[in-house]
Parts: C-alpha cells; sequence; structure tokens
C-alpha cells in the first residue's frame, strides 16, 4: 500500500525521532510529509511506533492512496514526483 503521511510535531527532539523513524520506510517530499510503500504489517508496525514516539498535542495523519490516485499525483513549484522502482500496480480483475 502507498501511504502519505504528514505530522505536525512541536518539539525538535521528537521530530527527529519521528523522521528517522518515516525514513526507515520511504522517503522525504516535505518537510514534513512522507510517501511510504508498505504491506499492511508493515503498516501496523509503523504507527504503533509512531504512537510510542509522540507526545500530548502532537499529530500524524496517514493518507493511503489506491494505484490510480498514485499516478495522478502532481507537483507544482521547485518539487517533482519521484517514483520507486519496487512499485507494482495489480489489476485484481485480471485472472
Amino acid at each position: 500500500m502507498f501511504v502519505v503521511i504528514c505530522f505536525d510535531v512541536s518539539r525538535q527532539q521528537v521530530r527527529r525521532r519521528l523522521t528517522k523513524l518515516l525514513q526507515q520506510y520511504g522517503w522525504r517530499v516535505q518537510y514534513s510529509v512522507f510517501e511510504v510503500h508498505l504491506r499492511r504489517s508493515q503498516f501496523n508496525q509503523l504507527q504503533q511506533s509512531t504512537e510510542k514516539i509522540l507526545e500530548p498535542g502532537d499529530r500524524v495523519v496517514f493518507y493511503p492512496l489506491c494505484g490510480k490516485d498514485i499516478g495522478a499525483r502532481k507537483s507544482d513549484g521547485c518539487g517533482q514526483i519521484t517514483w520507486a522502482h519496487q512499485w507494482y500496480v495489480i489489476d485484481e480483475q485480471v485472472r
């Protein structure tokens, strides 16, 4: 599954820990936004690890995207969209 993760964290130390964790799973597209490609078990593990890091008032939001949404991503300004080499879009209708 492809997930966009956004966070709003107050303390610098917590931000560093969260960033280090998220970099193990995906890549940073903005200061507080990551894109990750995970299996369901990894997603559950990431959520649990994230909860342990956060302090009251901090927030992390996970946005799962389907294959159609991934392909429709756009970037304005100085950013560019990157594509991970390990992605596969599987049409479950074909068998």
